[in-house]
């Protein structure tokens, strides 16, 4: 996980000025992950189209809680930098099946609305969870 992880992170650290990074180490992630849930589903019940992408990444193996917010526009700009080989595309071929996620773009969904899109927890207690505000 931390490969792909740290790519997309570097990557919008250079954009620091619109997306919000927050990195820390934490013993246990369940205040954090209840609290980005609880968000993504009263989110989910207001209309409206989303404007910006968040992604909470728990990495167990260092203990590392990253949280990001882009706005959706530059979300964008990235979608096709990203590998499907990485392991945020994996979990999503695994969740939707590998034809189907190849044709999702960041456009399609957020226009689809606000709430959450994906929550994925590995085997080794590695999460992510990815919601449209």
């Amino acid at each position: 996980m931390r490969r792909g992880l740290a790519a997309v992170v570097t990557a919008l650290l250079g954009v620091s000025g619109t997306a919000c990074v927050s990195v820390r180490h934490v013993a246990d992630p369940t205040a954090a992950l209840f609290s980005a849930r609880a968000e993504a589903e009263r989110l989910g019940a207001q209309p409206g189209r989303a404007h910006r992408l968040n992604v909470l990444v728990f990495d167990a193996d260092e203990g590392q809680l990253v949280r990001v917010s882009v706005p959706i526009w530059l979300a964008s700009k990235f979608e096709g930098q990203l590998r499907r080989d990485d392991q945020a595309g994996r979990a999503l071929e695994r969740g939707l099946g590998a034809d189907f996620a190849r044709h999702i773009r960041l456009k399609d969904v957020a226009a689809a609305g606000r709430g959450l899109i994906a929550a994925v927890e590995d085997d080794d207690g590695s999460q992510v969870l990815v919601w449209l505000r």
